[in-house]
Parts: structure tokens; C-alpha cells; sequence
């Protein structure tokens, strides 16, 4: 169950000038994108209040003073919520579904529906509240979720489509006649051949703009203004500063951007952070994710290749229709799972941020909001590896059991296991050549993510960046993955992964550090040497061997590789 979020207090959001259309006076309509878990059903019911006259709801914030004039009329409500029908459950039970969205609006209403048919229902439902009450305002949520249901099954999506094109053609008579005075819809994606952009006049798209880009969401003056209470008191539960808690928070939960000239924290995310008084993947945890899920398990990407795409504007506001011809970053982009950055804001972005060495030209480019989302995304693709849930929830708790033990050779062999369901074909065997080490981090990252532990990749230091960080009790866990063909070469990495950790001082910034060095060979797809800070262990038949201190190895330097010339800014 979603918690409440905190109470508005005035002058937050209940201010009509942020809300478009509220005191125009001008019959309006609107169109506004945003993903999944954002807001926009708890939008939509605030709307439909307004527009109701329950005044009650608006008492203290600043939009009381219109509702209280004579400038302020009520209207007649019909607000749809299309994410209730099941579409994926044949037509018949979409059918189902949107009559009876349509009778709980004619009950409401107090008229009757009429006809069988749900665009004719429809029709007869907008002209009936109309003739009884007025001019309507119509607001429909998730628009477009029946066809986001059926993306898996593009017979069963075209049938939808044809279904909801003739459903929502009904909008532009009912507008041509008058009926509507004011429309919002939500949705993920703008599907323009679905008639309701070409069947509606002067819709205005709000997606990406500069207007209403904080529409949805909230600011950091926001969260600092409106829920300072709530942040004293969860920074006292955490037992830290309200300065270090506003920051973490920023890295977690903000970073979505929509135009304008600043980014916004997730809202769901928030309200579940204070609530629970915890840090945590709220948004992809309460929510349904099964669309992304299914488009990702059949696409074998990683994480990191998202980073830095350069896009232009004209993309940002038309990504395209959600389909699965669609590129994968638009797909993504419109799913929630990507946000556009300007160049020139980058490089103040937060530390989960696009790898600057991308950025090559002004303009705008793809990257990870923040950290849930970056995790979120490391989560899925590891998970997909997986043949079940229980499968990967078992794996997981034991590698956390094993450091909490203190087993760590033990507990790093347990990557195996995720590394041994990598697919192997050839399209992977030439991602691995050219990605190198960072085709196996992705895995490894998601798996340490999703057993709840705070990881990050590439982690800067003075001197360059360390592969994986992450957290677990009270311990920083510093890991340097490389690569290797055989044994002689493996051993010599390994000297290179843990000379790198000290030399380029990889553990200096945190208070309880680990280095840890991990050597993949290429042949075997499996790690078969892992060093924990000076201990050297061999993996043979899938058991640790344990050969000696890596102070001991006598083996020859290793040839640095690309990331460390990077690092060292040689070309």
C-alpha cells in the first residue's frame, strides 16, 4: 500500500498558476507524459476535485482564494483511469474493464448509460453529463496503458489499438459539439495513431517543457522548503546531518528532467524514503514493471551502453511510439528509465552520472537519473539471467550471509553463478571483445544491487576509478575486475588489479575499506582468481585454492589497460 505523502502545506501545489488551464478562463486541453509511478494518478484525482468544487480539499493553499471568487465555476467531472482494464486479457475483458470505468462516471453523474458498445457508451455518456450539467472536464489517466499491456504480443496490440482508436475518435465529436470545456490525459508514450491527437483540437503537449516541467515532481527547493520536518526528523532516525541526508537523497531520488532549467526527485520515491525512514528502490519495488521487464528479457544490453547517447531536441519531444521496433534508448526514455541531460549540466551531475568521457558536443544526451534508477536497471538485466525469482532470492541471501561471516573469497565466488547465465552467442561473443571487463560488470553490479546493498560503478578517485564500490556492514568493498586467457596472464592481472587499487589510491576516501581483486578469464566466462587485500586465491572445478600473499607472485608487470591509460589521460 502507498503511504500517504506528506501533507501540502500552502502554497505548495495547490497553486493554479503551476497547473495549466485552472484560472485561463479558455476551454483547454492537455497532453502530458511521464513514467510510470510519478504522480500523475494522484494528479488526475486532484484535477477531477477541483473541477468537482470539494473545497474542503483545498483549504489553506493558495488556489482557495480563486475557488472562493466569482471567477470560479464548477464542472462536470468523467475521469477515466484506462490502467484498470485488462487488455492482456483478450478484448472481451477490456471491454469489460472500460464499461465499467464508464458506469462508475455516469453514476457519479447521475445519468445512465447508453448502448452496449464501449465508443458508443462513451459518446452518449459525454453528450448525456453535457445536456444534465454543463460543459465537461475530461481527464483520462494512463491513456495508453492497454496498449503498453499487449506490447509482448503485436497481433494482440493491433486488435487493442483498433479497439481504443475507435474509443477515443468519439472525443472529437463530443469536442466539435461543445461537450468538452477542459481535457487531461496522461500516458507514457504519445501514440498518434490512437485519434486522440488528431481528434482533439489544440491539444497541447506539456511533456517536455519549460512551463510545466515541475508539474509533476518536486524541486530541490521543494523538498528543502516544503519538507524540512520530515528531513530533521528521518536525518535524526539515520543518526546523520540533514545536510549529508539531503545529498544522499539527491543522488538517490532526483535528477529527472523535463525541460526548464532544473531536475526533480521522483514523488513516489519520496513519500515511501520518508515513511519508511530508509533508503530504498521504492519505484521499482511498488510499482508494475512488467512492460520494461518483458522488452529487457528479450534484448541482451547493458547497462552502460545508455550513458551519453547525444540526442537532439526534436527526439526529446517525439521519442516515437513504444513498440519493440522502437531504438532501445527512446524505448527506455519513455519507460522512465533514462532522462536527458544538457552538456554543459553534466558535469554537476550526481556521481551516478553519465561518463563524461561521452561528451563530445553541446546539445543533449541520454544517462541514468540517479541511483535507484541506475540500480533498477543493473537489477532487471541480472535478474533476467535468472530461471526464477526464488532462483536469484536464494543466491543473494547467501552471498550476503557469506560477508557477513567474513567469508569474502567465498562470497566473491558466488559471482560465478551469475556469470555462468550470461548468454552465449555470437553477437555476445563480439560484445565481450569490444566492452571487455565492463561486459561482465553490469552483471555483477545488478547482483550486489539487488541484494539490497548500496553499490557504485566506477567510483573516482584523485588519480582514476575503481570498477565496482559497494557497501555492506559497516565495510566498503573496493573491486578491481580484470581479464585474462589463461593462468600466467590471470596472475599477472591480478598483480596489476591490486597494484592499481594502492597506487591510485582507490580506498582512500572511505573509513572501513577492502580491496578486492577479481581476475575473469575470457575462456572459461568464469572468474578463476580473486585476491582479498593480500590473500591470492585459485578457482579450480568451482573450489578455492587458497597459493599465497600477492606480495609473493612473481610474475611480470601487466600491459595497462585501456581504462588505466584513460585514467591517466593518455590516449
Amino acid at each position: 500500500m502507498t503511504p500517504e505523502a506528506p501533507a501540502a502545506q500552502p502554497g505548495k501545489r495547490g497553486d493554479a498558476h503551476g497547473t495549466p488551464g485552472l484560472q485561463s478562463g479558455e476551454e483547454v486541453r492537455f497532453f502530458c507524459a511521464r513514467p510510470r509511478r510519478f504522480g500523475k494518478t494522484l494528479m488526475t484525482s486532484t484535477l477531477a476535485s477541483f473541477f468537482q468544487g470539494r473545497k474542503s480539499l483545498f483549504r489553506g493553499l493558495d488556489i482557495e482564494e480563486y475557488m472562493e471568487s466569482d471567477a470560479y465555476a464548477e464542472h462536470p467531472v468523467i475521469s477515466l483511469d484506462m490502467s484498470f482494464p485488462p487488455a492482456d486479457a483478450g478484448i472481451d475483458a477490456l471491454r469489460e474493464g472500460i464499461m465499467s470505468e464508464l458506469g462508475h462516471c455516469a453514476k457519479i453523474n447521475g445519468v445512465h448509460l447508453r448502448g452496449t458498445h464501449p465508443a458508443v457508451v462513451f459518446g452518449n455518456l459525454m453528450s448525456d453529463v453535457h445536456d444534465k450539467h454543463g460543459p465537461i472536464a475530461l481527464i483520462i489517466d494512463e491513456y495508453d496503458a492497454p496498449l503498453l499491456d499487449t506490447l509482448d504480443d503485436e497481433r494482440s496490440q493491433e486488435e487493442v489499438r483498433k479497439e481504443m482508436r475507435n474509443f477515443y475518435k468519439t472525443i472529437k465529436s463530443s469536442d466539435s459539439k461543445g461537450y468538452i470545456y477542459f481535457t487531461f490525459l496522461t500516458g507514457i508514450s504519445k501514440f498518434a495513431k490512437l485519434g486522440v491527437f488528431s481528434g482533439l483540437n489544440n491539444v497541447k503537449d506539456i511533456s517536455f517543457s519549460n512551463e510545466y516541467h515541475s508539474i509533476f515532481g518536486y524541486t530541490n527547493d521543494e523538498i528543502s522548503k516544503y519538507f524540512s520536518g520530515y528531513i530533521d526528523a528521518t536525518a535524526d532516525a539515520m543518526q546523520i546531518t540533514t545536510e549529508n541526508l539531503k545529498d544522499e537523497l539527491r543522488d538517490y531520488y532526483d535528477g529527472y528532467y523535463f525541460g526548464g532549467d532544473e531536475h526533480v526527485y521522483n514523488p513516489v520515491s519520496i513519500a515511501y524514503f520518508f515513511n519508511e525512514k530508509k533508503f530504498g528502490n521504492f519505484w521499482i519495488e511498488t510499482g508494475s514493471q512488467e512492460f520494461i521487464k518483458k522488452y529487457l528479457s528479450e534484448k541482451n544490453f547493458t547497462v552502460e551502453e545508455f550513458d551519453g547517447i547525444l540526442v537532439s531536441e526534436k527526439e526529446i519531444t517525439s521519442p516515437g511510439e513504444i513498440t519493440r521496433k522502437i531504438d532501445p534508448e527512446f524505448f527506455l526514455y519513455q519507460a522512465g528509465y533514462l532522462t536527458v541531460r544538457k552538456s554543459s549540466d553534466i558535469k554537476n551531475a550526481t556521481k551516478n552520472a553519465v561518463n563524461l568521457n561521452n561528451i563530445i558536443d553541446d546539445g543533449y544526451y541520454f544517462m541514468y537519473q540517479n541511483y535507484e534508477v541506475r540500480g533498477a536497471m543493473f537489477s532487471i538485466l541480472t535478474n533476467n539471467f535468472f530461471t526464477s525469482w526464488r532462483e536469484a532470492s536464494i543466491l543473494r541471501r547467501k552471498f550476503a550471509s557469506l560477508l557477513k561471516a567474513k567469508a569474502y573469497p567465498e562470497a566473491f565466488l558466488e559471482f560465478n553463478e551469475v556469470l555462468e547465465r550470461i548468454p552465449h552467442t555470437d553477437t555476445d561473443v563480439i560484445k565481450r571483445k569490444k566492452e571487455g571487463q565492463s561486459y561482465y560488470r553490469g552483471p555483477i553490479i545488478g547482483f550486489i544491487y539487488a541484494s539490497e546493498m548500496f553499490v557504485l560503478a566506477e567510483v573516482p578517485s584523485t588519480l582514476g576509478k575503481s570498477d565496482i564500490v559497494f557497501f555492506y556492514d559497516e565495510t566498503a568493498y573496493v573491486v578491481e575486475l580484470k581479464t585474462a586467457i589463461g593462468e600466467k596472464d590471470a596472475l599477472q592481472e591480478l598483480v596489476g588489479a591490486m597494484q592499481q587499487i594502492e597506487e591510485k589510491k582507490y580506498t582512500g576516501r572511505f573509513a572501513n575499506p577492502l580491496p578486492i581483486g577479481i581476475v575473469i578469464d575470457e575462456k572459461v566466462r568464469a572468474i578463476t582468481h580473486i585476491c582479498v587485500k593480500t590473500d591470492v586465491f585459485h578457482v579450480k572445478d568451482r573450489t578455492l585454492h587458497p597459493i599465497g600473499k600477492i606480495g609473493d607472485m612473481k610474475v611480470a608487470a601487466p600491459a595497462s589497460s585501456g581504462r588505466e591509460r584513460q585514467d591517466a589521460g593518455q590516449p
